[in-house]
């Protein structure tokens, strides 16, 4: 959030224009101009009571605190960016907005914020249980006046954010296994990885069965049209990766044509809509020319059974 505020600084868009949204946080205040910080406050109370968002307010960054619980009857608002890539979440978040969105974008690459659900951080947790209630009763005992209320939520939320899987429970007066988490983390982690393969395999079914990639966020939002946007630079640079190995040297046809079916399968991902290549190209020759490379029939080998392919700047 810091990165994308300090970005829409430099494009020209005010603070005055900004809005941020997450649950409270004083350390997280820190973190953001305090103009901004200012008027989070106020930007929250409206959404709730109002179910508008502030006129004054141009942009809004929130986190996922308000995927649930807040409609938003604006009429002006037509277009959402979430970095989310749990089906259920960006659908909540798209639906926050009651009259319609014209622009839903989701960025694919977004770093996801939540845990990876490792299974012997998880163990560790479980087994520092004892240790925990052990050691926050003792500190407990010897001072009664870190019984009282504040004090001991201080104690509890500093063990809490060291335990990641182990959450206070004010009825038994002790720490227990959060195992909640962990099933959300594993689910977490699965639908970030069956987003990664859509993405993949935007229209090819070979390795995902009927969801590929197309028809999987067409089920999400079934009366809305689907695109893949992408970025020929990173087209350029999965190409560069695929050729590292290879450019300048000899290479037989069958080596060309495997390098073909590995292009044919990048640029279904990262193409073509920046490059001019075909989608559905058939030939490696002409693809590579329109990203700065060129193929050749080797010297000294019969025309058609050995080739090799140069990058278009050490050309002679």
């Amino acid at each position: 959030m810091k990165e994308l505020i300090s970005e829409l600084n430099e494009r020209g868009i005010p603070n005055d224009d900004i809005g941020i949204a997450y649950a409270d946080d004083k350390q997280k205040d820190e973190k953001f101009p305090p103009e901004l910080v200012a008027k989070k406050k106020g930007i929250r109370e409206v959404m709730e009571t109002q179910e508008i968002v502030p006129s004054d307010i141009k942009i809004l960054i929130t986190t996922s605190q308000n995927k649930e619980g807040i409609n938003i009857n604006d009429l002006d608002i037509k277009d959402m960016v979430v970095e989310s890539h749990q089906r259920d979440e960006v659908r909540q978040m798209a639906g926050r907005v009651r009259n319609g969105l014209d622009n839903l974008i989701i960025v694919t690459d977004a770093k996801q914020h939540s845990s990876s659900g490792d299974q012997f951080i998880f163990q560790v947790n479980k087994n520092c249980k004892n240790g925990l209630n052990n050691a926050f009763q003792s500190w407990i005992s010897a001072d009664t006046a870190r019984n009282c209320l504040d004090e001991k939520k201080q104690a509890i939320a500093k063990a809490e954010k060291m335990f990641r899987y182990l959450r206070y429970d004010y009825f038994s007066s002790e720490f227990r296994l959060y195992t909640g988490r962990k099933v959300g983390d594993d689910m977490a982690e699965d639908c970030e990885k069956a987003f990664r393969r859509y993405v993949s395999n935007w229209e090819d079914a070979e390795y995902t069965g009927d969801q590929y990639g197309y028809s999987t966020l067409c089920s999400w939002f079934p009366s809305a049209n689907t695109v893949l946007y992408v970025n020929a630079s990173n087209l350029r640079s999965e190409t560069k990766k695929l050729l590292a190995d290879v450019v300048g040297k000899v290479i037989t046809k069958d080596e060309r044509d495997s390098i073909t079916i590995e292009l044919q399968k990048i640029v279904k991902v990262y193409g073509p809509e920046d490059t001019g290549i075909s989608r559905d190209f058939k030939s490696l020759g002409p693809a590579l020319a329109k990203l700065g490379y060129r193929l050749e029939n080797a010297a000294d080998a019969r025309h058609g059974t050995a080739f090799v392919i140069y990058k278009e700047d050490i050309i002679k």
